[in-house]
This record gives structure tokens, C-alpha cells and sequence, in this order.
């Protein structure tokens, strides 16, 4: 592949948001998971069957492009305005690439034929309500290498998600996700240099 452009749309998508992320705000076996919900809001989720049943709120918008000829980096920062043309309840957004190949594009829109790539669902915490001529704003963003972010703004409220705030985080994972972080060598890497430098020698 040459070039590669990623789409994304707001989607109404009930039973893909039940199975997902309202299931852990039911109590079961006396146990409550709502404590769960959060974290199922804020992670990325792909499949190539049930992603296909989320309803378009309003046209598809282009997020970004990339010519992996000249490209230097991977990183995503972008603002899109969304001018809703369907009114129903907002379960988070529908995301897919496609991908140019000589001269033909191959696409995971879930209006084309199936690949063995997916779309990814990125869910809002709660579903949000809105009316056709309503506008939504998202911000996309994701450092080289980093985590997904997706801040979602409508009516003055602001909501953030991001697939850093999906588990258990541990300082070094912390660190890692840092722009200045320098790659190191952990001790088990150390003594494999060590090991293949020995042998290059003999």
C-alpha cells in the first residue's frame, strides 16, 4: 500500500453499547461492577460482524491522511464538527481506514465488503441525545506509539474518554507513554546482547 485514509461518524448502536459497557453497571451474584463501566467506556473496540449494525447519525467525515511514502510519523491530532441529520441517542463512534493498494482501495467501511480487517467502535461512558441540526465536536488524538484519546463536546458539555484510563496502570507503563521517554533495554534484553555479542565474537 501507497496511502491509507481513516473515516469515522457518530453512530446510534444500543445493543453493541449494552453488550459492552451498560453490562457492568448490573449487579450479578450480589457482586456490582459498576466500578467496571469506566473502564469499558474507555477502551477500543473491534469486531467485523456486530459493528456493522450501528446506525450512521450523519455523513462520515475524512479524519485524516497519510502517504506512507513521505510520512514521518503516525500520530493523530484532529478537531472534527459533525452536523447531525438524524435524531437518536448517541453510543460513541464508528471508525475504519481504507487503504490504497497499486490503484485499487480497499476499504472496512461497514458499506463495503467484508475484509478480514474491522471497523473500531469508540463508546461514550453514557449515550448522549441528540436532534437532528444538533453539533457534536470530537477531538481525536493519539501520540506516536501512544494511546487513544476522544473528547466529545455537545450543548456545552465536555466528555473525555481515552484507552489510557482502561486498566491498571503501573509507573513504568506511565513513563513509557511519556513524548521524552528513551527506550532501554530491560535486564533480560541486557543479558540478550550480552549473549548474542559473545557469540558474534567467537
Amino acid at each position: 500500500p501507497d496511502s491509507a485514509e481513516m473515516h469515522i461518524v457518530p453512530v446510534s448502536a444500543a445493543e453493541l453499547f449494552e453488550e459492552n459497557i451498560a453490562c457492568w453497571t448490573q449487579s450479578s451474584q450480589g457482586i456490582n461492577f459498576s466500578c467496571a463501566a469506566s473502564l469499558a467506556a474507555n477502551q477500543v473496540y473491534a469486531s467485523r460482524g456486530e459493528l456493522s449494525a450501528a446506525d450512521f447519525l450523519t455523513e462520515p467525515q475524512k479524519v485524516m491522511s497519510l502517504d506512507f511514502n513521505t510520512a514521518g510519523k503516525a500520530a493523530c491530532s484532529e478537531e472534527l464538527d459533525f452536523l447531525i441529520s438524524r435524531t437518536g441517542l448517541c453510543h460513541g463512534f464508528l471508525g475504519w481506514f481504507k487503504m490504497r493498494l497499486a490503484q485499487q482501495w480497499l476499504s472496512t467501511s461497514p458499506d463495503e465488503p467484508r475484509t478480514h480487517w474491522s471497523q473500531i467502535y469508540l463508546p461514550l461512558e453514557l449515550p448522549l441525545e441528540l436532534r437532528a441540526g444538533d453539533s457534536l465536536n470530537l477531538k481525536l488524538l493519539r501520540p506516536q506509539f501512544g494511546d487513544w484519546t476522544w473528547v466529545t463536546s455537545h450543548g456545552g458539555r465536555t466528555f473525555r474518554n481515552s484507552t489510557f484510563l482502561s486498566g491498571g496502570l503501573s509507573l513504568d507503563s506511565v513513563k513509557l507513554s511519556r513524548q521524552d521517554q528513551k527506550l532501554k533495554l530491560s535486564p533480560e534484553g541486557r543479558l540478550a546482547h550480552f549473549v548474542t555479542t559473545q557469540l558474534e565474537q567467537n
